[in-house]
């Protein structure tokens, strides 16, 4: 599961960063996958460096003011 959210994210990061579109919809799936990485980290007990949820944390504010707009 975890493997599947870390290439969903990157898939999201590149998508990005080549410029292509997503749709609303699309940026929602990447919010919830964002969202249940973090979750499978905490229950897990592994435990991501700071950075990384960081950088997580940006990118869902970033999708998320995306969708609302």
């Amino acid at each position: 599961m975890a493997l599947a959210l870390a290439l969903a994210m990157a898939l999201a990061m590149a998508m990005a960063l080549a410029g292509i579109e997503m749709t609303k919809e699309q940026m929602l799936e990447i919010i919830k996958l964002l969202s249940a990485l973090e979750s499978w980290s905490f229950s897990a007990g592994h435990r991501m460096p700071d950075y990384l949820f960081e950088k997580i944390d940006k990118a869902m504010d970033e999708l998320t003011q995306e969708v609302l707009k």
